[in-house]
This record gives structure tokens, sequence and C-alpha cells, in this order.
């Protein structure tokens, strides 16, 4: 049974919503009168990595093997925060990144879907990983053989319609 909200939360969660649309609002107002395309405007990573530092000495619990963002008693909101902080982790290239996303796989949120944010997590995290070699093996026409394919390197195979059939 989810637990209701009491006027402190509500009042805490108002001011922190309200804050942070002034903040958007002013980036955005600045955006327009210096004309500066809103798609240009970023932080860059060591500002990245700042506010990671700040919402994990604030926010921070170590749960068993996994880290997660406890910024209320309700969990759905947990698991929220929690993938936003493991899509930011990744991006910066904090290893912390697998252990708050494992953390959103085992405590799903019941009221919003994270899709999105596991997507960019995932994304950032492939993006970070160190590119590796690999040996792999594929059969034509009753042939086996096999590659190694160094790392970074492609590799394509061109057949024929017969030997498609037997691929």
């Amino acid at each position: 049974r989810r637990r209701q909200l009491s006027r402190l939360d509500k009042w805490v969660a108002g001011v922190l919503t309200a804050g942070i649309v002034a903040i958007l609002l002013g980036i955005l107002t600045t955006a327009v009168f210096t004309r500066i395309p809103v798609a240009h405007i970023y932080v860059n990573e060591a500002g990245a990595r700042a506010i990671e530092r700040s919402l994990l000495g604030q926010y921070g619990q170590r749960y068993g093997s996994l880290v997660r963002l406890h910024v209320s008693e309700d969990g759905p909101a947990i698991s929220e925060a929690t993938a936003l902080l493991a899509w930011l982790a990744a991006d910066v290239g904090d290893p912390i990144a697998d252990q708050a996303e494992a953390y959103v796989e085992s405590n799903p949120s019941t009221t919003t879907l994270l899709s999105l944010q596991q997507l960019a997590y995932v994304e950032r995290a492939i993006e970070r990983a160190t590119a590796t070699g690999a040996r792999f093996a594929y059969t034509v026409s009753g042939k086996r053989v096999e590659r190694n394919l160094a790392a970074g390197r492609s590799w394509s195979l061109s057949l024929t319609a017969a030997q498609r059939a037997s691929f």
C-alpha cells in the first residue's frame, strides 16, 4: 500500500518543482534574449560530475550491493530519481551507474514508465564501453570458418542465393 504524502512532503515537493521551473525559465529567457539556440545549452562533464556528487552526497544510499537516491519515502519516486542518476552516472563514466540501474531494474516504478531513462543509460554505457576484439565462427554450405575480429573493426560476408539458403 502506498503511503500518503504529508503536508510537509507536498510543500517541499512544490518548492523544489517551483525552483526547477524558475531555473529552466531563467535559462530559456537568457537563451531567447542572447539568441542562443536551446539545443546549445549544456553542462560540461565537470559540471555533470559535480551535480552527480551533490545528489549522491545528499540523497545517495547503499541498498545492499545497489545504489539509490532516497529522495522521499515514496518507492516510485526513489526509482525515478535513481533511473536519472544511472543515466547521469553513465554519461560521466562513473561505475556507480551499473549499481543504480540494477536498483531500478529490481525496484521498478509502479507509477511511471522509465524506459526512456533506461534507454539513455544503456546508450551512454555502450558509448563508454571499451571495445575489445572478438572471435566468431560461421558455417556456409557445410564449411565452418573461424574468424578473429580486432577491436573497432568490422567484417562483412557476401553470399550467393544458394549459400544464403544453407547459412
